[in-house]
């Protein structure tokens, strides 16, 4: 790429990315003059019809090229149980994170890359672009690691992470030789009653790249 074209490319880019904020003030200023609360996510009552999800990457044959160079990774999120229907569609973009909209093509929420803070593992974004959850690494003794979910700054839920030999225990040997689980760790979720109200895995019994997510069907809304 010579000098002319780089100079096209970073003017694309930094369009792009004013545009973005434009119209994220726009909207944030206009829900607020309508007195929109953002305290809830929208489109979320989908997630009423199962208490077991998938979330798998797409083959990168399925994708189609991007304009800034950037390999895009596409996942859907599908239930588990009864007819297996897609829920969400979703997409990771460079520097930004993931972007998770309904098959209408309406935002559901923006999962953001850390920031500059030590502690700081990312935060998700209500459509109008205001932080709703943040997600932060707690310093502990033991061997797993946490984390603490926070909405508008008061803790929410409590993550940690597991291994899956705690889970499988031997067992997980013999799924990692034929190919049956496709990571190492999983996280639990805890409300602060310290109650587990549900779980992140990899998916076993299964060679594609994709994740099961289950929780108590009483604790959809977010």
């Amino acid at each position: 790429m010579n000098t002319l074209e780089k100079g096209k490319c970073f003017k694309w880019q930094m369009s792009s990315v004013v545009d973005k904020v434009r119209r994220g003030v726009a909207k944030t200023i206009q829900a607020a003059s309508e007195g929109e609360a953002f305290d809830t996510l929208p489109d979320c009552d989908i997630l009423g019809i199962s208490n077991r999800f998938t979330i798998k990457i797409l083959p990168s044959d399925e994708l189609k090229p991007s304009a800034s160079r950037f390999t895009p990774v596409h996942l859907v999120v599908k239930a588990k149980k009864g007819n297996r229907q897609i829920v969400y569609n979703c997409e990771m973009i460079a520097a930004q994170g993931v972007v998770v909209k309904t098959l209408q093509g309406n935002t559901v929420m923006e999962i953001r890359l850390p920031d500059n803070s030590q502690n700081s593992m990312g935060k998700i974004l209500h459509p109008a672009g205001s932080t709703l959850y943040k997600v932060e690494q707690v310093k502990c003794q033991s061997f797993s690691q946490r984390y603490v979910i926070s909405k508008f700054g008061e803790p929410f839920l409590n993550v940690v992470n597991t291994p899956v030999t705690q889970i499988f225990g031997s067992f997980s040997s013999i799924l990692r030789y034929f190919y049956l689980i496709n990571a190492d760790q999983a996280l639990e979720f805890f409300n602060l009653s310290n109650e587990k109200i549900g779980f992140l895995r990899p998916s076993y019994f299964s060679t594609a790249k994709s994740l099961i997510i289950n929780y108590r069907l009483n604790l959809y809304t977010i």
